[in-house]
């Protein structure tokens, strides 16, 4: 199927392009929405099992960006139960790669009414407690605004991109645009955009001229995440606190390494 799929995408005729995208507008309808949504298990031989993931077919049409999947994709979507709320939020990605502007809104929605969840996980005695990189329990140690953030660098974006950055980014800019947003969210929001623009940058370092020591060593690890050694280098000639100017140099020594890793293509 797999194998099919990407043959008609880059070679087939017109034609055969319409006729997949029937068929798998009409497969996707009619995916199970129960307990084995998401991984049905099948055998083609007894000793062999292996899982045929729904997914797969999702993905396809988030990589196809076809209008005409929208209508499947927002039925398929209407029909899962709460408790698949994560596989809702990526339909609506695949539904906003295929040209859907409400899907976009409806993400941004969701985005901003999951600010005070987010906020709530990282509470603490004091209000920096989003700035640690540790909890105060070994369950806690992953709920704080800056930890998310750390390990989102340790671990790299998803280079595969299934979904267009764009998609991810307008949801977050039109989440951004709601009024009130608490300052850590905002960071938190800023740290989740692929391919910052002008006004997010501006709106790190907003944040930055408020002087918090806590808000600002969050701030760096924004800017280290973007890879942005020009706004690192212009905020480090400014006299800073030094657990963020340590933080500060962390990021510019990890940015420079990795740029000095990547070999000149003129070499």
């Amino acid at each position: 199927m797999y194998i099919v799929a990407e043959w008609i995408e880059h070679c087939g005729a017109a034609q055969q392009k319409d006729t997949f995208v029937e068929a798998l507008s009409e497969i996707i309808e009619h995916l199970p929405v129960g307990a084995d949504s998401y991984a049905a298990s099948v055998y083609v031989d007894e000793s062999i099992p292996f899982r045929l993931h729904p997914w797969w077919l999702i993905e396809r049409a988030a990589l196809l960006r076809d209008p005409r999947l929208l209508r499947p994709l927002k039925a398929y979507r209407s029909k899962l139960p709460d408790i698949h709320n994560r596989a809702a939020g990526f339909l609506l990605k695949v539904e906003a790669a295929c040209g859907s502007e409400e899907a976009i809104r409806i993400l941004a929605q969701r985005i901003v009414d999951e600010q005070n969840q987010v906020l709530r996980q990282g509470e603490a005695p004091d209000a920096g407690s989003h700035a640690t990189s540790t909890g105060f329990s070994r369950q806690e140690c992953y709920d704080r605004v800056r930890k998310r953030i750390l390990r989102t660098i340790e671990r790299g974006r998803d280079r595969r991109r299934v979904i267009p950055p764009g998609i991810n980014d307008a949801a977050v800019w039109t989440a951004l645009m709601e009024n009130g947003l608490n300052d850590w969210y905002v960071l938190y929001l800023l740290a989740a955009i692929i391919e910052p623009q002008d006004q997010d940058r501006e709106r790190v370092r907003e944040i930055w001229d408020k002087k918090d020591r806590a808000k600002r060593l969050v701030a760096v690890d924004v800017l280290w995440l973007w890879g942005d050694l020009k706004a690192l280098r212009q905020l480090r000639e400014q006299r800073l606190d030094k657990v963020v100017g340590f933080e500060m140099l962390r990021a510019l020594n990890a940015l420079e390494l990795a740029q000095t890793a990547v070999p000149d293509p003129q070499e």
